[in-house]
């Protein structure tokens, strides 16, 4: 009889932990940092403050993500209306002849370079949003490899 109690004390004793366990593997596997750790218990024992302290990681953690989402999304979007003015003048000072094409084509380089950029930034900040599906392939790692060399040679032999 006292050992069934005994069980049955320590299984309820660490039942909250097993609750914990159960929604940090849930939060991990959905990706989700705006779940918390439910606890009915009292909240200055020791597994209350850690789940207090867990809750209060993740909700730093939600906060710090939500910011550097946000912040992405602002510069691509903030870069972009700066590189098309750019771009329309230095096609606009083709078209009258101003300047020196040499000047001009290292300009217009230039501007697609970083508009690419933006737009690496901004598909970024999609996917971490959870905007944008991602397939997830198997990838031939020396065709992607071979692909990305191609390119650098060729942004190499333009500037």
């Amino acid at each position: 009889m006292q050992v069934w109690q005994a069980g049955s004390a320590l299984g309820r004793a660490l039942s909250p932990l097993e609750t914990v366990t159960q929604t940090a593997d849930q939060i991990v596997r959905a990706d989700d940092l705006s779940r918390r750790i439910p606890y009915q218990g009292p909240p200055d024992d020791e597994v209350g403050q850690l789940i207090m302290a867990f809750n209060q990681t993740l909700s730093r953690l939600e906060n710090l993500f939500n910011t550097q989402r946000r912040f992405l999304a602002d510069v691509g979007h903030e870069l972009r209306t700066p590189l098309t003015v750019i771009r329309g003048n230095v096609d606009l000072m083709r078209r009258m002849s101003c300047g020196d094409e040499e000047s001009l084509d290292s300009i217009q380089s230039e501007v697609d370079r970083l508009t690419r950029m933006v737009g690496d930034l901004l598909f970024l900040a999609q996917a971490e949003s959870g905007k944008l599906p991602l397939a997830r392939d198997l990838v031939e790692l020396d065709t992607l490899l071979l692909k990305y060399i191609i390119r650098c040679l060729s942004w190499l032999r333009i500037s």
